[in-house]
Protein backbone atom coordinates (compact mmCIF):
# COMPACT_ATOMS: atom_id res chain seq x y z
CA UNK A 1 0.00 0.00 0.00
CA UNK A 2 3.10 2.25 0.80
CA UNK A 3 4.65 1.63 -2.79
CA UNK A 4 1.13 2.54 -4.63
CA UNK A 5 0.18 5.57 -2.08
CA UNK A 6 3.24 7.08 -3.57
CA UNK A 7 2.09 7.17 -7.19
CA UNK A 8 0.80 10.56 -8.68
CA UNK A 9 -1.79 10.02 -11.31
CA UNK A 10 -0.92 13.25 -13.01
CA UNK A 11 2.65 11.90 -13.89
CA UNK A 12 0.87 8.19 -15.32
CA UNK A 13 -1.71 10.03 -17.19
CA UNK A 14 1.06 12.11 -19.52
CA UNK A 15 2.54 9.17 -20.30
CA UNK A 16 -0.17 7.38 -20.98
CA UNK A 17 -1.39 9.80 -23.71
CA UNK A 18 2.56 9.94 -24.82
CA UNK A 19 2.51 5.75 -25.15
CA UNK A 20 -1.06 6.28 -26.66
CA UNK A 21 -0.37 8.59 -29.62
CA UNK A 22 3.10 7.47 -30.66
CA UNK A 23 1.29 3.81 -30.83
CA UNK A 24 -1.55 4.60 -33.38
CA UNK A 25 -0.11 5.66 -36.34
CA UNK A 26 3.07 3.09 -35.80
CA UNK A 27 0.20 0.21 -35.59
CA UNK A 28 -1.94 1.35 -38.20
CA UNK A 29 0.90 0.63 -40.74
CA UNK A 30 2.25 -2.57 -39.35
CA UNK A 31 -1.13 -4.23 -38.25
CA UNK A 32 -3.97 -2.38 -40.26
CA UNK A 33 -2.48 -1.90 -43.60
CA UNK A 34 -1.53 -5.42 -44.16
CA UNK A 35 -4.84 -6.91 -43.92
CA UNK A 36 -5.97 -3.40 -45.63
CA UNK A 37 -3.60 -4.26 -48.77
CA UNK A 38 -4.96 -7.83 -48.87
CA UNK A 39 -8.59 -6.80 -49.23
CA UNK A 40 -7.35 -4.71 -52.15
CA UNK A 41 -5.43 -8.16 -53.97
CA UNK A 42 -1.96 -7.35 -53.07
CA UNK A 43 0.76 -10.01 -52.68
CA UNK A 44 1.96 -11.45 -49.55
CA UNK A 45 5.53 -10.96 -51.25
CA UNK A 46 4.26 -6.92 -51.46
CA UNK A 47 2.71 -7.42 -47.94
CA UNK A 48 5.61 -8.31 -46.77
CA UNK A 49 7.51 -5.11 -47.27
CA UNK A 50 5.28 -3.68 -44.90
CA UNK A 51 7.67 -5.21 -42.02
CA UNK A 52 10.68 -3.03 -43.06
CA UNK A 53 8.37 -0.17 -41.69
CA UNK A 54 9.55 -1.51 -38.16
CA UNK A 55 13.23 -1.25 -38.70
CA UNK A 56 13.56 2.34 -36.93
CA UNK A 57 12.34 0.25 -33.83
CA UNK A 58 15.48 -1.72 -33.78
CA UNK A 59 17.67 0.61 -34.55
CA UNK A 60 16.55 4.11 -33.12
CA UNK A 61 19.61 3.80 -30.49
CA UNK A 62 21.59 4.82 -33.30
CA UNK A 63 20.13 8.46 -32.90
CA UNK A 64 18.77 8.60 -29.14
CA UNK A 65 22.13 10.42 -28.02
CA UNK A 66 21.02 12.98 -30.35
CA UNK A 67 17.79 13.71 -28.77
CA UNK A 68 19.26 13.43 -25.38
CA UNK A 69 22.21 15.71 -26.43
CA UNK A 70 20.19 18.68 -28.28
CA UNK A 71 17.23 20.34 -27.94
CA UNK A 72 14.81 23.75 -27.44
CA UNK A 73 15.94 23.96 -23.62
CA UNK A 74 13.33 26.53 -23.42
CA UNK A 75 10.45 24.74 -24.19
CA UNK A 76 11.54 21.73 -22.16
CA UNK A 77 14.24 19.34 -23.37
CA UNK A 78 12.27 16.70 -24.09
CA UNK A 79 9.08 18.02 -24.37
CA UNK A 80 10.40 20.29 -27.06
CA UNK A 81 11.08 16.66 -29.25
CA UNK A 82 7.84 15.05 -28.33
CA UNK A 83 5.54 17.81 -30.16
CA UNK A 84 7.87 18.65 -32.87
CA UNK A 85 7.67 14.53 -33.70
CA UNK A 86 4.11 14.34 -33.34
CA UNK A 87 3.18 17.36 -35.08
CA UNK A 88 5.29 16.36 -38.18
CA UNK A 89 3.61 13.11 -37.99
CA UNK A 90 0.07 14.26 -38.07
CA UNK A 91 0.84 16.30 -41.10
CA UNK A 92 2.23 13.13 -42.99
CA UNK A 93 -0.97 11.38 -41.91
CA UNK A 94 -2.99 14.15 -43.81
CA UNK A 95 -0.87 13.85 -46.63
CA UNK A 96 -1.37 9.85 -46.68
CA UNK A 97 -5.14 10.55 -46.57
CA UNK A 98 -4.49 11.83 -50.04
CA UNK A 99 -2.98 8.79 -51.72
CA UNK A 100 -4.20 6.58 -53.85
CA UNK A 101 -3.25 3.50 -52.37
CA UNK A 102 -3.77 1.06 -55.43
CA UNK A 103 -1.85 4.10 -57.93
CA UNK A 104 0.76 5.10 -55.33
CA UNK A 105 1.80 2.25 -53.07
CA UNK A 106 5.12 2.68 -53.22
CA UNK A 107 4.53 6.38 -52.22
CA UNK A 108 2.66 5.17 -49.11
CA UNK A 109 5.33 3.19 -47.59
CA UNK A 110 8.11 5.67 -47.90
CA UNK A 111 5.78 8.08 -46.24
CA UNK A 112 4.64 5.18 -43.80
CA UNK A 113 8.61 4.41 -43.10
CA UNK A 114 9.43 8.00 -42.49
CA UNK A 115 6.17 8.23 -39.78
CA UNK A 116 7.89 5.14 -38.07
CA UNK A 117 11.55 6.85 -37.84
CA UNK A 118 9.58 9.89 -36.48
CA UNK A 119 6.87 7.95 -34.05
CA UNK A 120 9.85 5.36 -32.53
CA UNK A 121 12.34 9.33 -31.91
CA UNK A 122 8.93 10.45 -30.04
CA UNK A 123 9.43 7.09 -27.78
CA UNK A 124 13.18 8.12 -27.15
CA UNK A 125 11.85 11.82 -25.82
CA UNK A 126 9.14 9.91 -23.89
CA UNK A 127 10.91 7.43 -22.51
CA UNK A 128 13.92 9.96 -21.60
CA UNK A 129 11.25 12.51 -19.63
CA UNK A 130 9.47 8.74 -17.67
CA UNK A 131 12.71 8.30 -16.03
CA UNK A 132 13.50 12.06 -14.81
CA UNK A 133 9.77 12.02 -14.09
CA UNK A 134 8.75 8.99 -12.14
CA UNK A 135 10.46 7.92 -8.37
CA UNK A 136 12.13 4.46 -8.10
CA UNK A 137 8.51 3.94 -6.84
CA UNK A 138 6.77 4.70 -9.61
CA UNK A 139 8.44 3.09 -12.10
CA UNK A 140 7.18 -0.33 -12.02
CA UNK A 141 3.43 1.12 -12.78
CA UNK A 142 5.06 3.55 -15.08
CA UNK A 143 6.34 0.40 -16.90
CA UNK A 144 3.03 -1.17 -16.87
CA UNK A 145 1.50 2.26 -18.15
CA UNK A 146 4.21 2.33 -20.98
CA UNK A 147 3.09 -1.89 -22.09
CA UNK A 148 -0.63 -0.78 -21.37
CA UNK A 149 -0.24 2.63 -23.29
CA UNK A 150 1.09 0.49 -26.40
CA UNK A 151 -1.46 -1.92 -26.38
CA UNK A 152 -4.48 0.66 -26.24
CA UNK A 153 -2.16 2.91 -29.30
CA UNK A 154 -2.55 -0.55 -30.89
CA UNK A 155 -6.35 -1.10 -30.22
CA UNK A 156 -6.72 2.28 -31.75
CA UNK A 157 -4.65 2.05 -34.53
CA UNK A 158 -5.15 -1.52 -35.43
CA UNK A 159 -8.26 -2.42 -34.54
CA UNK A 160 -10.13 0.26 -34.39
CA UNK A 161 -8.91 2.17 -37.44
CA UNK A 162 -9.47 -1.63 -39.43
CA UNK A 163 -12.77 -1.55 -38.47
CA UNK A 164 -13.08 2.21 -39.76
CA UNK A 165 -11.47 1.75 -42.89
CA UNK A 166 -14.05 -1.02 -43.63
CA UNK A 167 -16.98 1.50 -42.71
CA UNK A 168 -15.68 5.07 -43.52
CA UNK A 169 -12.62 4.27 -46.38
CA UNK A 170 -9.16 5.31 -46.36
CA UNK A 171 -9.04 9.04 -46.38
CA UNK A 172 -11.36 9.82 -43.64
CA UNK A 173 -9.87 6.92 -41.55
CA UNK A 174 -6.04 8.85 -42.23
CA UNK A 175 -7.68 12.26 -41.53
CA UNK A 176 -9.22 10.89 -37.98
CA UNK A 177 -5.77 9.37 -37.05
CA UNK A 178 -4.31 12.94 -37.74
CA UNK A 179 -7.15 14.71 -35.24
CA UNK A 180 -6.34 12.33 -32.73
CA UNK A 181 -2.95 13.07 -33.08
CA UNK A 182 -3.38 16.47 -32.33
CA UNK A 183 -5.87 16.17 -29.75
CA UNK A 184 -3.39 13.88 -27.62
CA UNK A 185 -0.90 16.86 -28.06
CA UNK A 186 -2.74 18.66 -24.90
CA UNK A 187 -1.48 16.95 -21.98
CA UNK A 188 2.08 17.16 -23.13
CA UNK A 189 1.51 21.17 -23.93
CA UNK A 190 0.01 21.75 -20.29
CA UNK A 191 3.19 19.48 -18.59
CA UNK A 192 6.04 21.95 -17.44
CA UNK A 193 8.93 20.03 -17.81
CA UNK A 194 11.92 20.65 -15.60
CA UNK A 195 15.02 22.36 -17.07
CA UNK A 196 17.64 20.33 -17.40
CA UNK A 197 21.38 21.55 -15.71
CA UNK A 198 24.35 20.12 -17.70
CA UNK A 199 26.79 18.94 -15.67
CA UNK A 200 30.20 20.65 -15.94
CA UNK A 201 33.14 19.72 -18.04
CA UNK A 202 33.56 18.13 -21.55
CA UNK A 203 30.64 16.79 -22.71
CA UNK A 204 30.88 13.43 -24.36
CA UNK A 205 30.27 12.75 -28.16
CA UNK A 206 27.33 11.09 -29.42
CA UNK A 207 29.99 7.91 -30.37
CA UNK A 208 31.76 8.09 -26.98
CA UNK A 209 28.00 7.33 -25.59
CA UNK A 210 27.53 4.83 -27.42
CA UNK A 211 30.92 3.33 -26.88
CA UNK A 212 30.21 3.80 -23.11
CA UNK A 213 27.07 1.68 -23.23
CA UNK A 214 28.16 -1.03 -25.24
CA UNK A 215 31.06 -1.47 -23.54
CA UNK A 216 29.51 -2.64 -20.28
CA UNK A 217 30.06 -6.36 -19.90
CA UNK A 218 26.47 -7.16 -18.23
CA UNK A 219 24.84 -5.45 -20.68
CA UNK A 220 25.49 -8.15 -23.42
CA UNK A 221 23.59 -10.91 -21.94
CA UNK A 222 20.48 -8.81 -21.52
CA UNK A 223 20.36 -7.67 -24.93
CA UNK A 224 20.82 -11.09 -25.86
CA UNK A 225 17.73 -11.53 -23.23
CA UNK A 226 15.55 -8.69 -24.88
CA UNK A 227 16.24 -10.24 -28.60
CA UNK A 228 15.07 -13.93 -27.79
CA UNK A 229 12.40 -12.31 -25.46
CA UNK A 230 10.66 -10.76 -28.54
CA UNK A 231 11.83 -11.87 -31.12
CA UNK A 232 9.07 -15.12 -31.14
CA UNK A 233 6.09 -13.11 -30.85
CA UNK A 234 6.87 -10.57 -33.72
CA UNK A 235 7.91 -13.72 -36.15
CA UNK A 236 4.62 -14.99 -34.95
CA UNK A 237 2.20 -12.69 -35.16
CA UNK A 238 3.86 -11.18 -38.58
CA UNK A 239 1.49 -12.91 -41.31
CA UNK A 240 -0.89 -14.02 -39.03
CA UNK A 241 -3.58 -10.98 -40.43
CA UNK A 242 -3.47 -11.99 -43.92
CA UNK A 243 -3.74 -15.28 -43.19
CA UNK A 244 -7.02 -14.48 -41.44
CA UNK A 245 -8.17 -13.04 -44.49
CA UNK A 246 -7.87 -15.67 -47.01
CA UNK A 247 -9.31 -17.75 -44.01
CA UNK A 248 -12.95 -15.92 -45.11
CA UNK A 249 -12.85 -13.14 -42.01
CA UNK A 250 -14.22 -9.56 -42.67
CA UNK A 251 -12.11 -6.55 -41.84
CA UNK A 252 -14.65 -5.70 -39.10
CA UNK A 253 -14.30 -9.60 -37.63
CA UNK A 254 -10.53 -9.08 -37.66
CA UNK A 255 -10.65 -5.40 -36.12
CA UNK A 256 -12.60 -6.53 -33.34
CA UNK A 257 -10.51 -9.88 -32.83
CA UNK A 258 -7.31 -8.91 -32.60
CA UNK A 259 -6.98 -5.20 -32.41
CA UNK A 260 -10.03 -4.63 -29.52
CA UNK A 261 -10.53 -8.06 -27.97
CA UNK A 262 -6.65 -9.17 -27.94
CA UNK A 263 -4.89 -5.83 -27.03
CA UNK A 264 -7.71 -5.13 -24.60
CA UNK A 265 -6.28 -8.32 -22.74
CA UNK A 266 -3.12 -7.00 -23.25
CA UNK A 267 -3.70 -3.90 -21.29
CA UNK A 268 -4.70 -5.32 -18.22
CA UNK A 269 -1.48 -7.65 -17.90
CA UNK A 270 0.70 -5.09 -18.44
CA UNK A 271 -0.96 -3.33 -15.64
CA UNK A 272 -0.96 -6.59 -13.88
CA UNK A 273 2.61 -6.84 -14.67
CA UNK A 274 3.53 -3.33 -13.47
CA UNK A 275 1.95 -3.34 -10.62
CA UNK A 276 3.34 -7.29 -9.29
CA UNK A 277 6.92 -6.16 -10.28
CA UNK A 278 7.46 -4.27 -7.25
CA UNK A 279 6.19 -7.47 -5.09
CA UNK A 280 7.78 -10.56 -6.44
CA UNK A 281 11.29 -11.81 -7.66
CA UNK A 282 11.62 -10.58 -11.40
CA UNK A 283 13.24 -13.54 -12.23
CA UNK A 284 11.23 -15.71 -11.47
CA UNK A 285 8.24 -13.54 -13.56
CA UNK A 286 10.81 -13.61 -16.38
CA UNK A 287 11.02 -17.07 -16.36
CA UNK A 288 7.24 -17.41 -15.91
CA UNK A 289 6.87 -15.36 -18.59
CA UNK A 290 9.39 -16.90 -21.07
CA UNK A 291 7.13 -20.64 -20.36
CA UNK A 292 3.49 -18.73 -21.16
CA UNK A 293 5.02 -16.78 -24.49
CA UNK A 294 5.83 -20.23 -25.66
CA UNK A 295 2.49 -21.73 -24.57
CA UNK A 296 0.70 -18.32 -26.46
CA UNK A 297 2.73 -18.99 -29.60
CA UNK A 298 2.33 -22.71 -30.36
CA UNK A 299 -1.92 -21.37 -30.83
CA UNK A 300 -1.11 -19.50 -33.29
CA UNK A 301 -1.10 -22.78 -35.10
CA UNK A 302 -4.71 -23.28 -34.31
CA UNK A 303 -5.95 -20.51 -36.95
CA UNK A 304 -2.89 -21.92 -40.06
CA UNK A 305 -5.19 -25.38 -39.00
CA UNK A 306 -8.42 -23.39 -40.21
CA UNK A 307 -9.38 -22.65 -36.68
CA UNK A 308 -10.89 -18.72 -36.38
CA UNK A 309 -12.84 -17.39 -33.70
CA UNK A 310 -12.80 -14.54 -31.10
CA UNK A 311 -11.42 -17.23 -28.46
CA UNK A 312 -8.40 -17.79 -30.78
CA UNK A 313 -7.80 -14.16 -30.91
CA UNK A 314 -8.26 -13.77 -27.27
CA UNK A 315 -4.98 -16.66 -26.51
CA UNK A 316 -3.23 -15.31 -29.43
CA UNK A 317 -3.61 -11.85 -28.59
CA UNK A 318 -2.66 -11.91 -25.16
CA UNK A 319 0.81 -12.35 -25.58
CA UNK A 320 3.36 -11.77 -22.90
CA UNK A 321 2.16 -8.61 -21.78
CA UNK A 322 2.34 -9.23 -17.81
CA UNK A 323 5.96 -9.88 -18.36
CA UNK A 324 6.70 -6.88 -20.74
CA UNK A 325 6.44 -4.51 -18.43
CA UNK A 326 8.62 -6.70 -16.25
CA UNK A 327 10.87 -6.95 -19.03
CA UNK A 328 11.06 -2.92 -19.45
CA UNK A 329 11.51 -2.64 -15.93
CA UNK A 330 14.43 -4.98 -15.55
CA UNK A 331 16.74 -2.72 -16.91
CA UNK A 332 15.06 0.62 -15.81
CA UNK A 333 18.48 2.99 -14.66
Amino acid sequence: MNQISKIHPSKMGLLASLYVSQYIPLMFFYEALPVYMRYSGSSLQTIALVNLLILPVVFKFLWSPLIDRYGYTRWGHYRFWIVLFQLIVSLLTVVCAFIDISQNLNLLLIIGFVMCVFCTSQDIAADAMAVNLLSPAERGLGNGIQVSGHYLGAVIGSGGMLILLDKIGWQKTMLLIALIMLISLLPILLHQEQVRVKPPGQAPTIWRDLGEFFSRRELWLWLVILATYTTGSSMAITMFRPLLVDLGLSATQIGLLLGVVSYGVGILGALVGGLTVNFFDRKRLLIAGGCFQALVISAFLLPAWGFSSLIIGLINGSKTSPFRAILDDQYTP
